[in-house]
Parts: C-alpha cells; structure tokens; sequence
C-alpha cells in the first residue's frame, strides 16, 4: 500500500473551503485549467474537460473546487485526480453550477458547443474538445445499463440525467 498525496483546488489556489463555489469567489474552471496545464501530465486537461461533460450530464452542479483535486506521484509528476462526490443536484431542484461553464450558471443551460467553447478557452484544440460530443454519444447506452443493472435506481435521477442529455445536444 502506498500513500497518495493529493490536493483539491482550494488548496492550490490558496482559496479558503468555504469560498469553494465560484460564486462565492472560489476559483473557475478556466483558473484550475491554467494549473492543470502548468503543473499536469499530458492529457489531464481533456480529463477535465471529460469530467466537466460527464458532471453535466449527470446534473451535478455540486461540483466545486474542493471535488477536483491534484494526485502527486511520489516521482513528484502531477496528475487531475479521478472524479469524486459525484451527484444529481436536479433531483434536489438545484440547477446551480459551482464552477461555470462557458458564463453558464445553471446547469439546465449548458449545451454540448458551450462545454467545448469551455474547453477551447483553455487553450485545447477544439477538434480535441469535440470529442465531448463522443462522450455523449456513448451516454444512451450508460443510462440503459444504469437501468437495467442498479435495482433501485430512482426513475427521477435516470430522467434528470435523460433531460441533460437532451439538453446537451442542443445547440
């Protein structure tokens, strides 16, 4: 077994847990882009851009500076840490964004071309930020799974995430 360091966004922004939103003054996504860029191994910025569509699509707006976190290697190499805290903020009628998504603030309002104007602000190539648009092409498929394989899965969680969809594929 071995010990992982790892630092959310609040700590290597400086920024105190309670500020953590970014409407609170916590930092935005293109703020922890430009870490990630700066200090990440390749390829961290498009699992950014991944988790950011895969949080939108699931109708997670509870995902703030404190949910995105830095892994460090004991080599000191630097990895964007895999998704955690995951949730369905609609089905608690709360349509807010932590962190915006292309000057977006509800969730309800976000489309597959603003996630990938969000991730060109970054500064990634938008052929590479179109691949967004594969992601949810795959995601009718995860949701049939999702049905079929959880007992129990709440009907109103698998159609909040069936409205992002559709939403997402808007433009």
């Amino acid at each position: 077994m071995e010990r992982i360091h790892q630092e959310d966004f609040c700590q290597a922004t400086g920024t105190e847990p309670d500020d953590k939103y970014q409407e609170d003054g916590g930092p935005s996504l293109a703020r922890i882009a430009n870490i990630v860029t700066a200090v990440t191994v390749r390829g961290s910025l498009e699992r950014l851009l991944q988790a950011v569509t895969r949080n939108s699509l699931i109708g997670n707006g509870d995902a703030h500076a404190k949910n995105f976190s830095l892994l460090h290697q004991r080599s000191g190499v630097l990895h964007l840490a895999p998704a955690s805290d995951a949730m369905c903020t609609l089905t608690y009628n709360d349509d807010r964004l932590a962190m915006y998504v292309d000057g977006v603030h509800p969730t309800t309002r976000v489309t597959a071309p603003r996630l990938i104007d969000e991730g060109a602000s970054w500064g990634l190539p938008r052929r590479r930020c179109e691949d967004v648009t594969d992601l949810l092409d795959r995601a009718p498929d995860a949701i049939g799974t999702v049905r079929d394989e959880t007992a129990g899965a709440p009907d109103s969680i698998v159609g909040a995430v069936e409205g992002q969809l559709a939403q997402l594929r808007t433009s």
